[in-house]
């Protein structure tokens, strides 16, 4: 009987799970600031249409850039190869453009400015409303490109609003949104769904496939929230989705500190290679209400924490399950985990029960020791124990079982054996009971009769002793001292 095996190497691919900073931080581009159009150019010939209300044409002009300020402070700047203005009249000032190749460029109270670029756009004087219309993009300074069919400033909120899909390309890795708004002010990006993404993993962190209903990037705080059957693959094959997660990055926007998951998480964690050829261990599938991850500064996992009623960790020969399982990481490989509230272990023959467990890994992946504690329970075919503390050494195919106020005990067949310290082997198959031993034999049907050594072996034999000593194979029992 045995609690999960395994630990393997982790890396931070599931933590760079989303687009995060490569993808939504995007629009952050720098700018340099210009002036108004004048209004000195005759009426136009011009075909371009304008909305009710706007007047007639006016004025055409070229090569404009010109800057919209606030208190002496940019709001925006407006760059075109060509401008038609629409006004009440000739000679009066046009109260809405229609601009042609078209950038606009948003100032911040703070940090770098966004500039966007479109086919053509429409310019709103009186409320300052701009629309960009048509191949609408921008970049980044690492080459990561963003584009739609509109987006929309709206100057009261200092906002740009993208009311057509989005595509987002950056390396390998392709992210496609229905909709979106960027608060230039507050300096949040949100993204609405559904949200899908698909890349080799080069260049995305090991990002393959991402999909969620909504997103949120808090620049100011270096927050990155997904909402809403969130899901990731990594390029490893490692899984995981949730009804939401939560990503903070470093100062750079590049490297994730942590992660964290939120409802009906659920998720696999591939086997992967260790040193030698051998495999860290299986496929494992884990779940909980809750999950955390923390990374280290090379983008390795550091730790894994599960909450849960159950939280659980799954392979194809066992199952752990508790309130909370945490699991510790060096150099990207598992060295150790814990549980702690309500521990259940399941494997194919036998099942354990405690208040808490600790587990130690080796190099390749398996179990070095495991402990036990608190109201420990163990069953499999043939025998079931009850400890204040148990202790597991795989490598020499022994449990030690420990009492607290009361006596360690081991059932078999309906024999019983009690006492301070309780040793199981299983190659040979045997107990060794020390400290105020008790047993008590009693015979099975179909098998052999229990040793006697007074009286009828029909009913049961008691025994008392120092030290007992059973081999289970001989069924031999060897009494001593008391």
């Amino acid at each position: 009987m045995s609690p999960v095996r395994g630990g393997r190497r982790r890396r931070l691919e599931l933590g760079i799970l989303v687009f995060g900073a490569a993808f939504v931080a995007v629009v952050l581009i720098s700018f340099r600031p210009g002036r108004r159009p004048g209004t000195s150019a005759p009426p136009p010939d011009t075909e371009t249409e304008a909305p009710p209300g706007a007047g007639q044409a006016t004025t055409v002009l070229s090569g404009v850039d010109f800057t919209e300020s606030v208190k002496g402070k940019p709001l925006f700047r407006i760059r075109s190869e060509k401008t038609v203005g629409f006004g009440p009249g000739a000679g009066l000032l046009p109260n809405w453009y229609a601009l042609e190749n078209v950038e606009l460029t948003v100032y911040t109270e703070e940090g770098t400015p966004v500039t966007v670029r479109g086919r053509r756009a429409e310019y709103d004087e009186r409320s300052k409303r701009a629309r960009l219309i048509g191949n609408v993009r921008w970049t980044d300074e690492e080459g990561a490109l963003g584009e739609t069919e509109q987006v929309v400033f709206q100057p009261e909120t200092r906002t740009l609003e993208i009311p057509t899909p989005i595509h987002f390309v950056r390396g390998t890795f392709d992210l496609r949104a229905a909709k979106g708004t960027y608060d230039v002010r507050n300096r949040l990006v949100r993204l609405q769904g559904p949200i899908q993404g698909s890349g080799t993993g080069e260049g995305s962190g090991g990002l393959s496939e991402l999909t969620a209903d909504n997103a949120l990037f808090r620049r100011a705080e270096g927050v990155v929230e997904l909402e809403g059957h969130v899901s990731g693959v990594s390029r490893a094959g490692d899984r995981i989705m949730a009804n939401r997660l939560v990503l903070k990055l470093d100062e750079t926007g590049k490297q994730v500190e942590w992660a964290r998951a939120f409802g009906a998480v659920r998720g696999t964690l591939a086997g992967s290679g260790v040193p030698g050829g051998a495999r860290a261990g299986p496929p494992r599938t884990y779940g909980g209400e809750q999950a955390a991850l923390f990374f280290d500064p090379e983008g390795n996992t550091r730790s894994l924490g599960l909450t849960g009623s159950p939280a659980w960790v799954e392979e194809p020969q066992r199952r752990v399950a508790a309130g909370e399982i945490d699991v510790a990481f060096e150099n990207g490989r598992a060295i150790s985990a814990s549980a702690r509230g309500a521990v259940r272990i399941r494997s194919e023959d036998a099942t354990a029960s405690a208040d808490r467990a600790e587990t130690v890994f080796g190099p390749s992946g398996g179990i070095e020791s495991m402990e036990l504690s608190g109201h420990v329970e163990m069953s499999s075919k043939e025998r079931s124990g009850r400890a204040d503390r148990v202790i597991q050494v795989p490598s020499r195919g022994v449990w030690l079982l420990t009492g607290g106020a009361s006596s360690a005990s081991v059932e078999s067949g309906g024999s019983r054996v009690s006492a301070a310290r309780i040793e199981l082997t299983e190659k040979p198959e045997g107990i060794r009971a020390e400290g105020n031993a008790r047993a008590a034999f009693v015979s099975q049907p179909g098998k052999p009769m229990a040793p006697t050594l007074v009286g009828d072996s029909k009913k049961p034999t008691y025994g008392k002793a120092e030290r007992m000593v059973f081999d289970e194979s001989g069924r031999t029992a060897v009494l001593s001292g008391g």
